[in-house]
């Protein structure tokens, strides 16, 4: 059987016609389809409203005052170390052997024990928020360890470069690794 093709271009122009058409044909009747689809699946399902729980946090200490302040923009004396320096944190005075608690929900990245700062934990409190306890002691979490809001960390014990200052837990903050005031999230800057 012999093939015939045309070299007429109208011939030519006719053929890509009719396949344009079918193909936007086509295209239209899947747009309709699915538009109707998802108007009648979306009239079936109700849809829940978003709602953006604001995150409570726990003061480390029940009942403590904050005492020395968080000061990275200017210098303030350290009386035990005689020496001006930044205060990345802020003490909660309170009596030896007060309970420290977990300020929010998170993971122990780091339990170290240390001469001038006493145990050190550190706990992940999750989107770029991390928190650091100075000055502690009786910890009984290990790195890894999840840790609930208000659930007991450890106890407040001594804390070598700032002695003078008395019993307190130095509580630091950071927030994506740039130190934050930890009274921005706690809750008593919360109520005021």
């Amino acid at each position: 059987m012999k093939a015939y093709h045309s070299n007429n271009p109208k011939t030519k122009n006719y053929k890509t016609a009719i396949i344009s058409l079918a193909v936007c044909g086509v295209l239209v009747a899947v747009s309709v389809a699915l538009a109707l689809g998802l108007s009648l699946r979306q009239k079936d399902v109700p849809v829940e409203p978003v709602v953006n729980n604001p995150i409570t946090y726990t003061m480390p200490i029940a009942g403590a005052e904050a005492g020395q302040e968080f000061s990275v923009d200017k210098l303030v004396y350290n009386k035990t170390l005689n020496q001006w320096r930044t205060h990345n944190g802020v003490d909660f005075a309170c009596n030896k052997g007060a309970e420290v608690l977990a300020i929010y929900d998170g993971t122990v990245t780091k339990v170290e024990v240390t001469t001038l700062e006493g145990t050190v934990v550190e706990i992940d409190h999750g989107e770029g928020l991390v928190a650091t306890y100075k000055g502690l002691e009786n910890v009984t979490l290990n790195k890894g360890d999840k840790v609930t809001s208000g659930q007991k960390i450890g106890e407040i014990g001594t804390m070598m470069t700032e002695s003078l200052e008395g019993y307190h837990l130095h509580l630091e903050m950071t927030l994506n690794g740039k130190f934050v005031n930890p009274m921005d999230y706690l809750p008593s800057s919360q109520e005021k």
